[in-house]
């Protein structure tokens, strides 16, 4: 972990911390009443369920793909068609399993409680390496005594050492319970002492997970034509997969998710 330089910061609700954290003036004045806003919680959900979403959305499509492609073989290759049944009978388990934990996580959120620290706060950055993941990320965390919080590249550069007040929440990351640095979520923020902030960067953009998620999809597609539903099989995954990139970039870049 390598710990920033101090530096003085301001006191009230600061624009630029509001940018690089994605909160409000109307957010933190929630947080200051002991409540998550409306627009917090809708970002939590966003944040915690897209993967689940997207997972349930390509199941029903698997479904749907291997039954027709059960129903097209029935009378030539009886094996073959049983065994697409199978297939989609799998994906419709998986799809039902998700819509549950959609459901769950959904309420869950909604009633989850506000957290507040205040004290000592510095960043770090810790090279990061999530279950199945091929090499390290370098990722970056506000230390709350031993509470860490990941945040962007430009709130890190923006955020200096020092005394903070940080409102926050569990993150509901798929990963909160395999890496526990990704157990909570920074909601808001704003400094105890007064002072002055460092200049403002320029807000970080990552689309890794959205190219990476159009690319699954692509290879997933090429799988499930080969298996016996040719072309048009891997048509609609290569649908979704564009879809569902494409509406994940926007959020990133509208600032939903990170």
């Amino acid at each position: 972990m390598t710990a920033k330089t101090h530096a003085s910061t301001a006191t009230g609700f600061v624009p630029q911390l509001g940018r690089a954290l994605g909160f409000t003036a109307e957010d933190l004045a929630a947080n200051h009443e002991g409540r998550l806003s409306e627009r917090q919680i809708l970002r939590l959900r966003l944040n915690a369920l897209w993967y689940r979403l997207v997972a349930g959305a390509a199941s029903l499509a698997l479904t749907v793909v291997f039954a027709w492609g059960a129903f097209g073989l029935v009378g030539s290759r009886s094996m073959a068609a049983l065994l697409d049944l199978g297939f989609a009978a799998c994906a419709l388990a998986a799809a039902a399993y998700f819509a549950r934990l959609t459901h769950s996580l959904w309420r869950g959120i909604g009633e989850t409680p506000l957290l507040r620290y205040e004290g000592y706060v510095n960043g770090v950055v810790v090279g990061t390496e999530r279950p199945g993941q091929m090499g390290a990320t370098l990722s970056r965390f506000l230390d709350c005594e031993g509470r860490l919080m990941r945040i962007s590249l430009s709130a890190y550069q923006l955020i200096p050492d020092g005394s903070w007040r940080i409102f926050y929440s569990r993150s509901f990351s798929i990963w909160e319970k395999r890496a526990t640095l990704y157990a909570y979520t920074a909601l808001s923020i704003e400094p105890v002492s007064p002072g002055t902030l460092k200049s403002r960067p320029q807000r970080e953009l990552h689309f890794d997970n959205a190219i990476g998620f159009l690319f699954l999809m692509l290879l997933l597609g090429v799988v499930v034509g080969l298996v016996g539903t040719g072309v048009e099989g891997f048509l609609i995954l290569a649908a979704i997969g564009v879809f569902g990139a494409s509406l994940y970039a926007f959020m990133i870049w509208r600032g939903f998710v990170t």
